[in-house]
């Protein structure tokens, strides 16, 4: 009777060891503590990876959103008003379009382009600019998109001084027809130009003035349903 109670005695020890022992975290799952036994710590914890560190679910990283020029932001707190520009979107009988290489920069081609004169219109603006930078005249007006595009200037030109924040601009589709002109730059404006198939036109323009080229292309493709 001594040794079956001494039995007995060990039975339960050995059972108040195995409570106090920390589970794995799938038993731990598929039974629950019994009422008066106190929980293992380890329950509360994140499950355990190989190699005795805790797992960890992996970061999400931000995608990089591309860069680009500032464009026209309904939200910007700058109050000054925008200084008016019109784009000449020049194309010969093939459809080619005239870009320009700008002036003191490596390799920054462009559409041509200008402001507007107070005392002028958009319509006479953009013929006089499209003359004086290009020496072509004589230019047929086939499109208009008034306001298609407007950015901030990340610091002012000298000329715009400090009255505005930036440009607006209207862009005009121009027809040219070869009557025996040739293009006669402004070497203050520009140090090239060339004509390029229109489909070809984001090869060739600026970083700074991709936002601007492919809304003209968008433009011209709803305006004359073809590239």
């Amino acid at each position: 009777m001594k040794k079956f109670l001494e039995n007995k005695n060990i039975i339960r020890a050995q059972s108040r060891i195995s409570i106090g022992r920390t589970p794995s975290h799938s038993s731990a799952l598929r039974s629950s503590p019994r009422r008066g036994d106190s929980l293992p710590v380890s329950v509360a914890r994140p499950p355990i990876a190989v190699g005795g560190h805790r797992a960890r679910f992996p970061r999400q990283r931000r995608t990089e959103e591309p860069r680009q020029i500032a464009s026209f932001s309904p939200a910007s707190k700058d109050s000054r008003p925008y200084r008016e520009n019109v784009v000449g979107f020049i194309l010969n009988r093939r459809n080619d379009i005239l870009i320009m290489k700008r002036a003191g920069a490596r390799w920054h081609w462009q559409l041509p382009q200008g402001g507007v004169e107070p005392t002028e219109t958009k319509l006479q603006a953009v013929l006089r600019e499209m003359k004086e930078e290009t020496g072509l005249k004589g230019l047929r007006v086939i499109g208009v998109v008034e306001n298609f595009h407007a950015y901030d200037w990340p610091k002012a030109p000298l000329y715009a001084g400090d009255e505005f924040r930036g440009q607006r601009q209207t862009l005009f589709f121009l027809r040219y027809i070869d009557k025996g002109l040739r293009i006669s730059l402004d070497p203050k404006e520009a140090t090239g130009s060339r004509w390029v198939p229109v489909s070809e036109l984001l090869k060739w323009i600026a970083p700074v003035r991709q936002v601007m080229a492919k809304k003209a292309l968008h433009s011209y493709q709803q305006l004359f349903k073809k590239i």
